[in-house]
């Protein structure tokens, strides 16, 4: 559906700009960022820890079993698909994760690394974000929720100037231990219900910031329920304290409706571009780039390619389609957003 303010387009652009000059603004990342580095969505991911199951187990594990008992949570399928790995379980994540698994740091990711963000959230476990930057791990860190001591540090030095640059990761990173990623439902639950700690570091984080919500998804329940929290707590200024999204349109959806039920419920106010029939993302990319050019950070060439992530489904049989297909629809947008859900 087209945008039908784009004055109101403009305004939110107008005033991320002007909150990004002051240098004091976090981003918060989700797969639809990682995916122009060529990571998997969590389609893709699924569809190859199956495989990973079939060729590991040799046959002695019934995955369209696994599949139809629990194909309706991703969360909990790929716990019970990585329990059937056992300790390659790790190695695989690594794999898909690691410097290895995408294809390589393209204009998308190297222009929003230049963007003046003090610092970077990320749902993210792969380090594409810190490697994007100009000297790379040299120029941004990387702190992980697995390492409590760390995020603690984070918090009381992110105002210090020594202390340089850093991406949370607040889902773990490829190189921590398996109980540290968070990408199954118990890993969920132990992260946002049987301990406060994260609630209390994003309340703290998003009542002293703004941030830029990019490649993010708003459907998922856990950390919106912190988010939503959080807009009810500081309802008092509640005209002080806004955020930012780049938000892809679907078909179907109403840039009216979503900019108020986004602003209404967790204080967002977006910045819209439509996805494409061929669910391109091209607009996504060129909102990044206007951010460069007006805060002057960085000169690419204008031409940017479709994500990798996006590209790889024409590759695809008609019986992957309709998996990939079915689990985008049950995980829709969990983590994912600007770039998501192809």
């Amino acid at each position: 559906m087209p945008i039908t303010r784009a004055d109101l387009n403009e305004r939110a652009m107008q005033r991320l700009i002007e909150r990004m000059r002051t240098r004091r603004m976090f981003s918060m990342t989700g797969a639809g960022l990682s995916a122009w580095a060529g990571y998997p969505l969590w389609p893709m991911l699924l569809r190859r820890l199956e495989q990973q199951v079939q060729e590991v187990r040799d046959g002695e594990v019934d995955v369209a079993l696994i599949r139809r008992r629990w194909g309706h949570s991703p969360l909990e399928f790929a716990g019970k698909l990585g329990r059937e790995l056992g300790d390659d379980f790790l190695q695989f994540l690594r794999a898909q994760f690691g410097v290895g698994g995408g294809t390589g740091l393209g204009p998308v990711l190297l222009q929003f690394a230049s963007l003046p963000f003090q610092h970077h959230m990320t749902l993210n476990i792969d380090d594409s974000l810190e490697r994007s930057h100009p000297n790379g791990l040299q120029s941004c860190g990387s702190v992980t929720s697995a390492d409590r001591g760390s995020l603690i540090e984070f918090l009381e030095r992110c105002e210090d100037p020594t202390y340089g640059k850093k991406a949370v990761h607040c889902h773990g990173v490829h190189t921590d231990p398996l109980d540290g990623l968070i990408l199954t439902e118990p890993g969920y639950a132990a992260f946002y219900q049987d301990s406060d700690l994260f609630k209390q570091i994003y309340w703290a984080l998003l009542s002293t910031r703004s941030f830029l919500f990019a490649g993010f998804g708003f459907t998922d329940k856990d950390f919106l329920d912190a988010l939503q929290a959080w807009k009810r707590d500081t309802r008092a200024r509640e005209n002080q304290l806004v955020h930012f999204a780049i938000y892809g349109l679907n078909a179907g959806e109403d840039d009216e409706a979503v900019r108020a039920r986004l602003a209404g419920t967790y204080r967002i106010d977006c910045i819209f571009y439509e996805v494409l029939p061929d669910h391109g993302h091209q607009g996504f990319a060129t909102i990044i780039a206007n951010l460069t050019q007006a805060l002057g950070t960085i000169d690419l060439p204008p031409q940017v390619p479709i994500a990798p992530a996006v590209a790889a489904a024409a590759n695809l049989n008609v019986e992957d389609e309709a998996r990939i297909e079915e689990l985008t629809n049950t995980m829709l947008g969990r983590t994912e957003g600007g770039l998501p859900d192809a």
